[in-house]
C-alpha cells in the first residue's frame, strides 16, 4: 500500500492522473485498512469520503478535485498514524 500511495503522491504531484490499477488497489487496501476496531475509528468516516472522492476524480479525470482530495487524505493519513502507529 505504501508503494502504491508514493507512486500516486509522485504523479499527482507533476500533474499526471495515476494508473488506474494502482489507484483501484489504493482505494481496496485503504477500505480494508479502514476496518480494524480501535485503530483510529474516528478518522475512518473522513478518511474513507476522501478516498472515495479521490478515486471518483481519478476516474473522472479531474486532476484538481484529485489533488484536494489526495491533500486531504494525506492529512488524515498522518495525523491518524502519529495517534495510532
Amino acid at each position: 500500500m505504501n508503494d502504491d500511495y508514493k507512486l500516486i503522491v509522485r504523479k499527482i504531484k507533476i500533474g499526471d492522473l495515476p494508473n488506474a490499477t494502482v489507484v483501484e488497489r489504493f482505494h481496496r487496501d485503504s477500505l480494508l485498512m479502514t476496518s480494524y476496531p480501535d485503530k483510529g475509528e474516528e478518522f475512518y468516516v473522513p478518511f474513507r469520503q476522501a478516498i472515495d472522492t479521490f478515486v471518483n476524480a481519478v476516474r473522472g479525470e479531474n486532476i484538481a478535485q484529485a489533488k484536494t482530495a489526495l491533500g486531504q487524505v494525506d492529512h488524515l493519513r498522518k495525523t491518524a498514524h502519529r495517534r495510532y502507529k
